[in-house]
């Protein structure tokens, strides 16, 4: 079987990367012994067990929107040479270039004890802060477990691909391996229900510290489940808050609407766990704020149709709170509450106040009586009228008609 170096050196490296491929993919032609298969692709293996490693970039969609395909090529070229560099110095490893997100490396030894992996631990962690300083991005690396042969290079591989994801719980920048999270990942998590239950009650009823309470909770009940299912639960929830939340209105700050699409892709974006809760505690706050001004909004138009109500009656004797309440069609106690909130008074107050402004202007620019001045204003009851012009205003109808005529 003649060997690939015989080839041009591109032609070479091209059937190389190609076999490395196939070996992940555990596609590798067998048409002879593993020793032989690697020798004539020009991959220098010689023993029999496997470690497979991914260099995963940490911000590549942000990267994608910034750089060029080309440029994105070349980034990882020089991820992975700069990898090999440092590690064949005390490794046999091979490197490819897979994946969209990541470099892969493969290592083939006698074998891989603790010390090993911690060596390579520390080598990693050496490669992305070099990495970091030479091209300002962050990588985080997963290493799978041992493979005893050939065959078992792609679960090593899928294993570092599932280490790789826990950035989301160790930051940035992180080294893992999967025997690090193998209890985790093995885990079923349960959806806490009960606790979105809560945090979407304190919403409804527009109460922003429980709420905030309520996902500060939410976050610390999946932090020991399996991270694959983590963002399935983050959909999820953005799902149930979007459903108490407005789904479109438009604010002072323009147009606000809550799309699945949107949230997908920014929780992909956002690799810690930290960062997903921190873009889930921003985006409440903002949608509820947006929540609070519609109600406000909707409690502003309840009211003013009730004063439009009182302005073009008060003048009946018969014109109450009950009545107003029933002519807006709203109890009388919500109007109450909602009275209090957008002016700070009653709408017994505000009947009141206006009736008793109508009154003192009545006195200013006419010769009526007072009598019939209190009737124009829907009291009834002249001597209750009189007392209770006395007590706010502090003089009597006669005594104020005469200090402002004078």
């Amino acid at each position: 079987m003649e060997s690939w170096n015989a080839l041009p050196a591109i032609v070479a490296e091209a059937a190389k990367q190609y076999a490395l491929y196939q070996l992940l993919r555990d596609e590798l032609p067998t048409f002879d012994s593993a020793e032989n298969v690697f020798s004539f692709f020009g991959i220098g293996f010689s023993h029999s067990t496997y470690v497979t490693a991914i260099l995963r970039f940490d911000d590549f969609r942000r990267l994608g929107r910034n750089c060029e395909a080309n440029e994105l090529q070349v980034l990882k070229y020089e991820l992975l040479k700069l990898s090999q560099d440092s590690l064949r110095k005390e490794f046999v490893c091979e490197g490819t270039v897979t994946g969209e997100d990541h470099v892969t490396i493969i290592f083939n030894a006698m074998g891989f004890c603790q010390p090993t992996l911690m060596l390579l631990k520390q080598r990693f962690n050496d490669i992305a802060d070099e990495f970091g300083k030479l091209y300002r991005n962050t990588i985080s690396v997963g290493i799978g477990d041992t493979a005893e042969d050939i065959h078992g290079v792609r679960r090593s591989y899928e294993e570092a691909i599932a280490a790789s994801e826990y950035r989301a719980l160790y930051g940035r920048q992180s080294v893992i391996a999967y025997s690090d999270i193998a209890e985790s990942e093995q885990s079923t998590p349960v959806y806490p229900y009960e606790t979105e239950a809560l945090l979407l009650h304190a919403i409804r009823h527009g109460n922003s510290d429980q709420a905030e309470l309520q996902l500060d909770l939410f976050f610390e009940s999946i932090l020991h489940g399996a991270v694959r299912e983590m963002h399935l639960f983050f959909m999820q929830l953005g799902g149930s808050i979007s459903r108490v939340l407005p789904l479109n209105l438009e604010a002072a700050e323009g147009k606000h609407r809550f799309e699945l699409g949107r949230l997908n892709r920014d929780l992909l974006e956002s690799q810690s766990l930290e960062e997903k809760k921190q873009w889930f505690t921003d985006w409440l706050r903002s949608q509820m704020a947006i929540k609070d001004l519609e109600d406000h909004q909707k409690k502003e138009a309840i009211v003013a149709a009730a004063i439009e109500h009182i302005e073009a009656n008060y003048s009946r004797f018969d014109l109450t709170v009950e009545t107003v309440a029933e002519h807006i069609a709203f109890s009388s106690s919500y109007l109450r509450r909602l009275f209090k909130d957008v002016h700070g008074v009653s709408p017994a107050e505000y009947i009141f106040n206006l009736r008793l402004e109508r009154a003192k202007s009545f006195l200013r620019d006419t010769d009526d009586t007072a009598k019939a001045i209190a009737e124009k204003v829907g009291y009834s009851n002249t001597k209750y009228f009189y007392n209770a012009f006395k007590k706010y205003v502090g003089l009597t109808t006669f005594e104020y008609r005469e200090q402002y005529r004078s």
